[in-house]
């Protein structure tokens, strides 16, 4: 029997590392160069720590847990709505026991670096410019239930309201295919667990969160989806007992799953293997056929700088254009006009520019994207 339940864990924490490496949102969002995988990682390391701390209560898992956890929000600010039920628990828990020295050591192991990033960010709008992102200063309940939003940048309209699109995280097929078979079994015997009770509220808090801003992204959706494949995990073996009563062999399964699984992996990344080659030829055709000319654009920026072209980059995304450079070329996808920027700030800059300027088509490709020359009428 003993031999068995370890089988199972070995098996249930496999599980769990496969699951992370094998999400295809996750896989895809790994070869973008943004910081959401590393606040991602600090996350799984807090939850981690605070794992183990609930289970030896040592004082270095504490402050390992303190430390991580402000890594983490330092590096990705939504980070505190994910932690904000850890940080509850463990002080409640702290003053209980009467463990005020734990718990001081624990408050100054995590001002340390937040500071540090506070003193670093000051002189800049990082620190506290958060609370002036339109997306979060739309932020309302009635969110909820919407899936259309009109923003200053672009419109949108999705299939799902908001909250069933974030709540989709732990069974969409883009995060773990298997996730609706292990969801129900993941919710036995809860309340005898402290940890896996924070790590639910931590992910509801998440998602609650997440719901009320205008926007839906599966990029930022996954945020905690490490943590939700760790309470995943809680239902992993429930359904090992359920096909051994069902007489199917799990060295069957598994396989199986892995294959689905990894060409999930394969489908989720065409999509950003075609954007690739796209911004490829593009920026060679700017470079090979327009030298050095600005170029005003509102979705690749950071293709210049990417490929080093050397033309200066002049954004029309955010910000009223009131005298345009004739000597300039301007990267624009025109059918986005008929809703997706429609009335939007880029959409008002490309009616300005063709009142005052005359605009010359140069270069057209399939996805609608195309490259104009732009000169004085």
């Amino acid at each position: 029997i003993k031999q068995r339940h370890q089988l199972e864990e070995h098996t249930r924490i496999a599980f769990v590392t496969l699951t992370i490496i094998l999400s295809p949102y996750l896989f895809r969002l790994a070869q973008q160069s943004m910081s959401d995988m590393l606040a991602m990682f600090l996350l799984t390391a807090s939850f981690y720590h605070l794992w183990v701390y609930l289970k030896t209560d040592a004082t270095k898992s504490l402050l390992l847990w303190s430390l991580v956890s402000a890594l983490a929000l330092t590096t990705r600010y939504p980070a505190i709505v994910v932690l904000v039920p850890a940080i509850s628990f463990l002080s409640f828990r702290l003053i209980r026991k009467r463990q005020f020295s734990q718990l001081c050591l624990g408050v100054l192991t995590a001002i340390v670096p937040i500071s540090l990033a506070i003193w670093w960010k000051m002189d800049s709008k990082g620190a506290f410019g958060v609370t002036e992102n339109e997306l979060f200063q739309q932020w309302s309940p009635v969110n909820f239930f919407h899936s259309a939003f009109n923003r200053s940048d672009t419109n949108s309209s999705f299939t799902l309201p908001n909250l069933l699109f974030n709540l989709s995280g732990a069974i969409h097929p883009g995060t773990v295919f298997f996730g609706a078979l292990l969801l129900p079994f993941s919710f036995r015997d809860l309340k005898s667990s402290c940890f896996r009770i924070v790590l639910l509220f931590s992910i509801l808090a998440y998602i609650l969160f997440l719901s009320g801003v205008p926007f839906q992204n599966s990029r930022v959706m996954i945020f905690t989806f490490p943590l939700i494949a760790m309470f995943l995990s809680f239902g992993f073996k429930p359904v090992l007992h359920w096909l051994r009563a069902k007489r199917i062999p799990f060295k069957v399964v598994f396989p199986i799953c892995l294959i689905i699984q990894i060409g999930l992996c394969a489908r989720a990344m065409q999509p950003s293997i075609k954007m690739n080659h796209f911004e490829r030829e593009l920026a060679n055709w700017v470079e090979e056929n327009q030298l050095s000319k600005p170029v005003y654009t509102y979705s690749y920026s950071q293709l210049f700088d990417t490929y080093k072209t050397g033309n200066p980059v002049i954004q029309i995304y955010d910000t009223a254009i009131t005298s345009f450079d004739d000597k300039a070329i301007i990267i624009f996808n025109e059918s986005l006009t008929e809703f997706k920027i429609k009335g939007t700030m880029p959409h008002q800059n490309w009616q300005a520019l063709n009142r005052q300027m005359a605009v010359h088509q140069e270069k057209c490709w399939p996805n609608g994207w195309c490259v104009y020359s732009i000169e004085s009428k």
